[in-house]
């Protein structure tokens, strides 16, 4: 399973391009999406506003998309699941970048 997390914000575009993959069948498997403040609900994925069990649902995950929140990176790291953080270009200021980018002076990422 692959959860997907935008936080408490929105991030319309991730949730839009997550969508479009499984409806395309470039996605297969089944994909669980945490979808905040999104403006749009996707048709192609099971999805919630939010989730006080994400916690146990990212524990589950085979893979964790998110937002490049440090909230959201941090557990998935502690977690030790795979993931793919994806900066939010809509939030102001560039700090989900800059947080990526600290990371990678500690852990290996690409």
């Amino acid at each position: 399973m692959i959860v997907v997390t935008v936080g408490t914000q929105f991030f319309d575009e991730l949730i839009a391009e997550v969508d479009r993959l499984v409806a395309t069948g470039v996605i297969r498997d089944d994909v669980y999406a945490q979808i905040g403040q999104c403006r749009e609900t996707p048709r192609h994925i099971s999805c919630v506003r939010f989730d006080r069990s994400l916690h146990e649902k990212m524990r589950a995950a085979d893979l964790i998309i998110t937002h490049a929140g440090t909230g959201c990176v941090i557990e998935a790291i502690e977690l030790g699941k795979p993931f793919i953080a994806v900066v939010n270009q809509g939030k102001a200021g560039d700090h989900q970048r800059e947080f990526l980018e600290s990371l990678q002076t500690t852990h290996d990422f690409c």
